[in-house]
């Protein structure tokens, strides 16, 4: 599961507090839907080129396996979810922490595309808020 966690301009949280419920405004909005989308298109879910020589034809098991899912209210603070259900070997090819060695470098992991993704959440984000509040 890629945790992205976003550090808010202290301007915005005045804006912030002018919306009651802020993480269903931003489910209901379609704000989730669209900035998890973004986060699975242009972050986790691209592959690498493949090695030079390299005889592998890719299945894009790793691909599909990544999924979006935004949480209904009640859910806890999270705006949406991005995760990888399957395939197994999802971990040592993506995962920070458990990487094998012949992807690192090559591939991005989880924690990469999360601070890759922050500052424009954030931008995003906070933008989406302040339409909401004029």
């Amino acid at each position: 599961m890629i945790q992205i966690y976003v550090e808010v301009d202290p301007h915005l949280l005045e804006i912030f507090s002018k919306v009651e419920n802020l993480g269903q405004a931003l489910k209901d909005g379609g704000f989730s839907q669209k900035a998890g989308q973004d986060v699975l298109e242009n972050g986790i879910r691209p592959y690498p080129p493949p090695p030079a020589h390299s005889t592998y034809i890719r299945t894009y098991k790793l691909f599909h396996s990544w999924q979006l899912v935004v949480p209904s209210a009640g859910e806890g603070g999270n705006i949406f979810i991005v995760e990888s259900r399957t395939p197994d070997y999802n971990a040592y090819v993506q995962q920070e922490g458990s990487q094998a060695a012949a992807h690192r470098s090559r591939w991005q992991t989880d924690v990469d595309v999360a601070q890759d993704r922050e500052g424009w959440l954030a931008t995003e984000m906070g933008g989406f808020i302040e339409g909401m509040v004029r």
